[in-house]
């Protein structure tokens, strides 16, 4: 068995969608394609991950999974700034996934 490599440069970034009555927050998180996934393995989606900052890495749980060709996921279920920290994984065509680091 092989490992795939996990996506590179995730990040994100919360937002405060302000109206008069209501602050709602929402994250972009972004993430590039790892190239050292193309010599051996075809990536078909990415799973987006999240925790409270603060938890530790086994309290991942996933929240979306996304084509291969979409290196973005907005969370829009987000109380406020600093509350999560994410994670992304790629997973190939025989279902295999990337670690979560």
């Amino acid at each position: 068995a092989w490992n795939l490599f996990s996506p590179l440069n995730i990040r994100w970034e919360t937002f405060a969608d302000k109206s008069l009555f209501q602050t709602r927050y929402f994250t972009e998180v972004y993430w590039e394609k790892n190239p050292k996934n193309d010599e051996f393995a075809r990536v078909v989606a990415y799973k987006v991950y999240r925790k409270k900052t603060g938890q530790p890495a086994s309290a991942f749980n996933s929240i979306a999974k996304v084509d291969a060709n979409m290196f973005r996921y907005t969370d829009s279920k987000v109380e406020a700034r600093d509350t999560y920290v994410y994670a992304v994984t790629a997973v190939d065509s025989f279902g295999h996934e990337s670690p979560i680091e």
